[in-house]
């Protein structure tokens, strides 16, 4: 398992006036604000963090990961759930994983961690190779139906990144040795669709809700690359050139990518204006650190009506 680190103090990119369809001629004028801010006071070391609600936080010492509808929590480490009550964060909660809870009674429903379809009815067990690798499966959480992937012929198989489309149909994931591979649900297994080799150390991968936009990062190549689906033939569509390589990587717009904010592995911060992910502007550059800025607040996207995105500075 990776090391966890703590949430207590964030670094914070504010974009004011956020917006996932942010007009190109505002590249050079983007309002960005580096702040401190957030403190939970959870007082232990943690990995990542979800909001469920407004009122609600999930804190995971491991990956971990909320449905949509807010339905499920995951990890494979102990979540704590927090609440907001008189001006302050109240844990009242604490989840021993790896495991999947409803949260409408914190029954545990699956005893493997992973990641959500956007519809909240699959579950994507964690193909990290410090979780479950190529032993990894889809899950219907209603019924506990498994659907099986196939690991044959890959290149490589030190998976990292994974996600899995709205409705279960697609499922992608990356490789610490540079891979990026794409499966489909043929009715009887997910086949593989896609393969393409980026090099570097892959950290961090989204893909949209329909699966038609696939971004990628690596921590050891300064490119970030968008490939696009048509029909179930994916392609590099464009790549931006960084100052280094990703560490952290969010995106505004589930179906259309919007803004994209990545965090660089010596200290960079960039937006990138995606609205038309053909031709990606990079609208904000800055380096308010020197060490590895890990793990969006939001693992998947941003949520539109937040405009704040946390990103770990490993130096802290």
């Amino acid at each position: 398992m990776k090391r966890a680190t703590s949430i207590g103090l964030a670094v914070m990119l504010l974009l004011t006036l956020f917006t996932p369809l942010l007009p190109v001629s505002l590249a050079s004028t983007v309002p960005v604000a580096i702040i401190k801010v957030l403190d939970t006071g959870i007082g232990t070391s943690t990995y990542m963090a979800h909001f469920l609600s407004d009122e609600l936080l999930m804190v995971a010492t491991s990956h971990g990961d909320a449905s949509l509808n807010g339905q499920y929590v995951s990890s494979y480490g102990t979540i704590y759930i927090y609440k907001y009550e008189e001006g302050t964060w109240k844990r009242i909660k604490t989840l021993t994983g790896p495991g999947v809870w409803r949260t409408s009674d914190w029954v545990k429903v699956w005893d493997r961690s992973g990641y959500f379809s956007g519809d909240g009815k699959w579950l994507l067990e964690d193909m990290y190779d410090g979780c479950y690798g190529t032993g990894a499966r889809v899950v219907y959480l209603e019924t506990g139906e498994t659907r099986p992937i196939d690991f044959s012929g890959l290149p490589s198989t030190d998976f990292y990144p994974c996600q899995i489309s709205y409705d279960g149909t697609y499922i992608a994931a990356g490789t610490k040795s540079g891979d990026v591979y794409v499966w489909k649900w043929n009715g009887t297994y997910y086949q593989r669709i896609f393969t393409y080799h980026i090099g570097g150390n892959i950290r961090r991968l989204h893909m949209t809700l329909d699966g038609r936009y696939v971004i990628v990062g690596a921590l050891t190549i300064s490119t970030l690359y968008i490939f696009q689906r048509s029909g179930d033939t994916y392609t590099v569509l464009s790549t931006v050139q960084l100052n280094d390589g990703v560490g952290a990587l969010g995106i505004s717009d589930p179906w259309r990518i919007g803004l994209i904010a990545a965090g660089g592995d010596s200290g960079w911060i960039y937006v990138i204006n995606a609205s038309d992910p053909a031709h990606p502007k990079l609208i904000h550059a800055s380096k308010p650190g020197s060490n590895r800025f890990y793990n969006p607040f939001y693992d998947r996207w941003m949520p539109k009506n937040v405009a704040v995105l946390a990103f770990k500075d490993t130096g802290s």
